[in-house]
């Protein structure tokens, strides 16, 4: 059991929005998440920004076999309500 809320809220909200994955290479692990989700606490989700999130959105058009996908992470600080790192990552 994790007892920093931060590592916590990074990771439940990192595997939730796996969830929403459409991209064919991530089929599979959209699926894991969405089992992963159901069994975690619903009360994970009510978790404000203070904490550091992961978001993780993709699109892929099947007839056109065209995708973009991007993840963006922000560490916040239990000191400061500023994030003390903001990363972002892009691929087609």
């Amino acid at each position: 059991r994790e007892t920093n809320m931060h590592v916590v809220s990074f990771a439940y909200s990192h595997i939730k929005s796996l969830t929403r994955s459409m991209a064919p290479d991530y089929m599979h692990v959209a699926a894991a998440a969405n089992v992963a989700i159901r069994m975690l606490s619903p009360k994970l989700d009510r978790l404000s920004y203070y904490f550091s999130r992961a978001t993780h959105f993709d699109v892929y058009i099947s007839p056109l076999m065209v995708g973009a996908a991007g993840s963006a992470y922000w560490i916040n600080d239990a000191s400061t309500i500023l994030p003390r790192a903001i990363v972002a990552k892009a691929r087609a």
